[in-house]
Order: structure tokens, then sequence, then C-alpha cells
């Protein structure tokens, strides 16, 4: 007689309910027998007795792990049963599987999670199933990693009505949110009106500000957002322009992404007359980061009824040339400055952040590029080297004689460039703390500044 098979009970927020679904009929399918609650409970039954018998009745239970299950409370006696029969992991009772970018704390935090997270549909059933299994030895030949692999096509959605990402890079360790910018840009991006509306007369949102104050983050935080991706199930597309950039090869990029054809078109109207054909009909949005100039933009600046260019740029005349509407992001505040020193070196209560740091708000704050360091800029006329694994003060870099406002530190993580009040940038040998040169010319204060790729040059902005 054959046996029964494995009885797995997923636990899941509503608002995952599209995630559980696909996870159940994709176990399903590998002969598991799934239990959810979308299928099993039904009208007139007692909800509290049939959640009882589920975790009493699973061999697994699969946590679907999400920002909205973390900070749900009903969740959490669903995924505690399970830890309680097998505190220690060695059954294997409780399988965490991530689907949206979070970060599990205390007990969670430990258990090792299926990450589903940007993969493909084919690779993310490979993973659950790979997941499940009591070893991760595949079953049956390796296949050899230098075997070609095709283009990516954008299908259906996965899991439905849930935007595909492609090239849309991940968030950054210890992202700060701001939640304030999100929130109106989502307005922008999803309201009906007959601006920004998805399907009003212009369909483009520029994302504007000086560099290096989280433009491109916010881009990359608005398309993981789950009701910007429910909104474009179509596809998330994301392309970097930066200063010279190859307008045809992105065109052709993006081209390949949505229809799979490998033919390369050879002038950039061909291109155009293409993508408008391609988006035609489709719910999909484009993001276009680091826009100089006009022309760059206007190349993918494909109006139809429901595609959308989301784009990022310091050049505000780039928004006004394509009609985009303007979103302006400004550098932090004071009090997010902190959360995002605290952020790094694992302090949430900034209260408790090193007492002999700076005695005035703290204006900015820029991080080393190997994550190791911060350099934050203060009312107090210093710049300040953290130690981002201790939360030390590393040095204090003393000479302005007025505010800092703000600070950039060089691509190889040895200088660091300050704007003040006092009318002049200053650059700092980060490894001794004493001042390289004082950049003077400015007449008033000097509110930002930004180092070029090379580390060679910088940009000032002033009140002058």
């Amino acid at each position: 007689m054959a046996s029964e098979p494995p009885k797995v009970f997923i636990s899941y927020n509503r608002a995952d309910r599209d995630w559980a679904e696909w996870i159940a009929g994709t176990i399903e399918t590998a002969g598991y027998k799934p239990i959810i609650q979308a299928w099993d409970f039904r009208p007139g039954e007692n909800f509290v007795l049939r959640m009882q018998q589920a975790a009493a009745e699973a061999h697994i239970t699969i946590a679907v792990l999400s920002e909205a299950y973390l900070k749900a409370e009903f969740t959490q006696p669903e995924w505690a049963a399970a830890f309680a029969q097998d505190p220690r992991g060695e059954k294997r009772k409780l399988i965490p599987v991530r689907v949206t970018l979070c970060s599990p704390e205390g007990l969670l935090k430990p258990i090792i999670y299926v990450d589903l997270v940007n993969l493909s549909e084919q690779d993310a059933q490979r993973a659950l199933i790979d997941g499940l299994k009591p070893i991760g030895k595949p079953v049956g030949p390796i296949r050899f990693p230098g075997q070609p692999i095709g283009p990516s096509v954008s299908t259906a959605s996965f899991p439905p009505n849930l935007a595909r990402l492609h090239g849309v890079p991940n968030l950054p360790p210890h992202y700060l949110p701001r939640a304030e910018d999100v929130a109106r840009l989502k307005q922008k991006l999803l309201a009906g009106d007959g601006n920004v509306g998805i399907t009003g007369q212009f369909s483009a949102i520029g994302v504007q500000g000086m560099g290096g104050i989280g433009k491109t983050v916010l881009a990359t935080a608005l398309a993981h957002d789950q009701e910007v991706r429910k909104a474009f199930p179509d596809g998330i597309y994301w392309l970097t322009a930066g200063q010279k950039p190859n307008l045809l090869v992105l065109q052709n990029q993006l081209l390949c992404q949505l229809t799979g054809s490998e033919q390369a078109l050879v002038t950039e109207q061909e291109a155009k007359d293409a993508l408008r054909k391609a988006f035609e009909g489709r719910r999909l949005m484009v993001i276009l980061d680091d826009v100089w100039t006009f022309d760059d933009a206007d190349a993918l600046s494909i109006n139809t009824s429901f595609a959308r260019l989301l784009l990022t740029t310091r050049n505000q005349q780039v928004l006004v040339g394509i009609g985009a509407e303007e979103h302006r992001v400004d550098v932090l505040s004071p009090s997010d400055a902190l959360m995002m020193l605290g952020e790094w070196v694992g302090e949430k209560d900034v209260d408790k952040l090193p007492s002999e740091g700076h005695t005035g708000p703290v204006r900015a704050v820029a991080v080393t590029p190997d994550g190791r360091c911060a350099v934050s800029a203060s009312d107090d006329r210093t710049l300040r080297l953290w130690d981002l694994g201790t939360g030390q003060t590393i040095r204090t870099l003393e000479g302005h004689t007025d505010l800092v406002k703000a600070v950039a530190v060089t691509p190889d993580g040895r200088r660091a460039v300050s704007a003040s009040d006092d009318h002049t940038l200053r650059v700092w040998d980060l490894e001794s703390g004493q001042t390289l040169r004082t950049l003077q010319g400015h007449t008033d204060s000097v509110n930002a500044v930004a180092v070029t790729s090379d580390g060679r040059r910088a940009v000032s902005a002033s009140a002058d």
C-alpha cells in the first residue's frame, strides 16, 4: 500500500495569498499534500480548530516570509507551533520561504530559508522543491555550468499579478526606508489623474536631485514595492544610462527582453518604433537610471496607454523636455542620518550611539565603498570617521570654521570631500585625518558636493 504524501501546512499573510497558492500548487505537483487556508478552510468551520488541526497534522510548516508576514500578529502562533516541536531544526519541521525582501528577526533569524526573491518561475520551482528535500544533492546529472543560457523573455507574471523584475538591483544592506518619498512617488505613478495617471497624457515620472542622495535607491525601493509590482504585471525593466550611454544598445537590450528577438536594429528611431509596438497593450514600467540629457531620456520615452517610464536625473531640464512630473529628493534629515548610522552599527536606538560623537546636528553621512566606515558631517563644524563594526569614532576631522553641510567619499575610499557654510570645500585624507587642500571660490554657503566616478573631480553647489 502506497504511503500517504507528506502534509505541508502553508502559513502566510493574506497580502501574500498569490505566493501561498503558487507554493501550494508547486509542491502538490511534486507529491506533497498542501494544507492552505485559501483552499481547505471552508465557511461554517471553526477557524481556530482547523488551524490547530492543520498544525498538528503537518509534517512540515512553510512560513511564507514577507514584511507583511513578519509584522502580522496572527501568523506568529502558526510558525511558533512548528518551532516548538523542533526548536533545534533537526527534523526540519519549520521551513521559511522568503518571497519578498525582508529580514527575519528573533527566533526566525538563525533558520535557513528558501529564497525566491528575484528568481524566474523555473528557478523558484526548483529552489522550493530542493528546499523541501532532506538532502541538497540533486538527482541525476548536473548541468554543465558553461552551457549558454538563452535571453530572458517576458512571459506571464509570476506569481499571478506580480511583476517580474528585469535587471532591478537589490536594495543595499542596512537600507533606510524613505517611506514618505516612496508613498508620494507611488501616488504619482499609480494615480489616475490626467498628468501622471497610468492612462494619462504623460507617462513619465522623474526623480530629480543632486548625486549621492538616494535617487537610485529610491527607484529600487519603488520597483520592489508589492503594490507597484501588481500595478505593472507585465514586468519592471531597469536600464542604466550614465554620462555617455550607448542608446541603441540599451534599446536593443530592452527589445530582446520584451520580445525574445535577438535581431539588433541599426538606428535609434527604428528601435524606438519597435519599442512602441512592443509596449502597446502591456502594463509595464521601464526605469531609466542616471539620465544626463534629454536625448538619452527621449530614446526610451514611449507614450502608450499602459507603459510607464520612471527616470532618475540630476538635470531638471530632462524632465521638462519629456513632460515628466518631477519628484525632488533632498538630503537625509539629521534624524534620518543618525538612523542610517545606527543601522550600520547594529543599534536601532540612536540615543544609544556612542556619546563621544558630534555635539551638534548631523547634516550628512557617506559610507566608504567597502562598507566598513562612515564619514558624518555636523553643525559642530567637524566631520567624524566611524568604524561601522564597533560604532566607535576612528578620528575627528577638524578645520572648517562653520557648519559642515555635506560630505562625499572618493571611490577608492581613501579621501573625503566636505562642503561647509564657511564658503569652502576641504579634501581630507581619511587615513591621517589631515586636510589635503582647501577649495575656495564660492562666496556663500556650500550646500552639496559630489565626486566623479574616477575620483579626480568634485562638483559643488552653493547658495551663491
